[in-house]
C-alpha cells in the first residue's frame, strides 16, 4: 500500500459473466456469481461468492490446527465456555447419561453447578448442587487447557490440578460425550 486511496471499478456484467464461464466451465456458478451482484446485503453478496468460489475449486483447506482459537477460549467469560461445551454434547451418545458436577474455580471465584440431562449441558452460576456426581475444584486456565485438550481431564486430576470431591470418573465421563469439529467442511454443499 503506498497510502493513496484505491479506485477499483467493477467489470461490465458480460465481461464478468464471460470470465467466470471461462473460469468455471459451468452454469451454476455462472448464475450465482451473477446474482451476487444484485444484491444488497454484503452478508448474502458474500455468500453467494463464496459459493460460486466453491463449486468452481471446492471447499478451501484450512490448517489442522484447532477448530477453537486459544485467544477465544482465554478471552470468553466461564459462561460462554459451557455454552460451548453444551453446543459439543453429542446427543446419542449422551442419550440416557444423567451427569451432575459442581465446578469451583479458585482464581476467579466462581461457582457453577453443570447438569447433562436428557442431552442437554446446563449450568447454574453461583449455585451448588447437593449430591452432586462429582465436586471439582481448578483454575480457569486448567479448563481452558482441558477444552482446548492440551491436558486431558484425568491427567489434570492425576497431576493434582484439579482436585476432586466425589466420583472422579464422572467428569472423564462428561468429556468423552464432546464432538470434535472437523473446520474443513464444504458449504454449499454436503459432502458426497
Amino acid at each position: 500500500m503506498n497510502g493513496r486511496a484505491a479506485t477499483i471499478t467493477a467489470p461490465s456484467v458480460t465481461t464478468r459473466r464471460r470470465s467466470i464461464k471461462s473460469i468455471s466451465g459451468g452454469t451454476t456458478a455462472i448464475r450465482r456469481t451473477s446474482i451476487h451482484f444484485r444484491l444488497l446485503s454484503a452478508t448474502w453478496r458474500n455468500a453467494y461468492i463464496y459459493a460460486a468460489s466453491e463449486l468452481r475449486h471446492s471447499a478451501a483447506k484450512v490448517g489442522r490446527g484447532p477448530a477453537i482459537n486459544p485467544n477465544t477460549i482465554n478471552a470468553i467469560p466461564t459462561e460462554m465456555l459451557f455454552d460451548l461445551l453444551g453446543v459439543q454434547v453429542n446427543g446419542p451418545k449422551a442419550d440416557g447419561k444423567h451427569i451432575v458436577i459442581n465446578w469451583n474455580f479458585t482464581d476467579a471465584q466462581q461457582v457453577y453447578a453443570l447438569t447433562l440431562e436428557d442431552s442437554a449441558l446446563t449450568y447454574m452460576a453461583n449455585k451448588q448442587v447437593a449430591g452432586a456426581d462429582a465436586s471439582l475444584t481448578l483454575t480457569r486456565d486448567t479448563l481452558n487447557a482441558i477444552v482446548l485438550r492440551r491436558v486431558t481431564i484425568s491427567d489434570a486430576i492425576q497431576s493434582g490440578q484439579i482436585k476432586v470431591i466425589g466420583e472422579a470418573g464422572s467428569a472423564g465421563e462428561l468429556f468423552s460425550l464432546f464432538d470434535t469439529f472437523n473446520p474443513n467442511f464444504e458449504i454449499v454443499e454436503p459432502k458426497k
